[in-house]
């Protein structure tokens, strides 16, 4: 197996795993590689503009996942348990 940069299969697979997953809120980063790390040495490289449109593709999906999963509790009373008062 020859380990490398993400190709765009990849990066589907990562979208449609979010979107079945539903997570209500996501992290989203660009890879960086570290110095003196397996990753470091891997061939191929993401050019900096499929990074930047990966990333807005991830956030618009990020920003859908999210909007759905408040919308579920609109109009919904809900108990809460509050861990904490304010100082005032």
């Amino acid at each position: 197996m020859v380990l490398g940069k993400e190709e765009e299969e990849n990066f589907q697979n990562t979208l449609n795993f979010i979107n079945q997953a539903s997570p209500h809120r996501i992290h989203i980063f660009p890879f960086s590689p570290r110095p003196e790390t397996p990753a470091f040495y891997m061939d191929g490289e993401v050019s900096q503009g499929q990074i930047f449109q990966r990333i807005k593709l991830m956030e618009t999906l990020a920003q859908k996942k999210s909007l759905e999963y408040r919308q579920k509790f609109l109009g919904k009373e809900l108990e809460v348990i509050v861990e904490s008062k304010p100082d005032k």
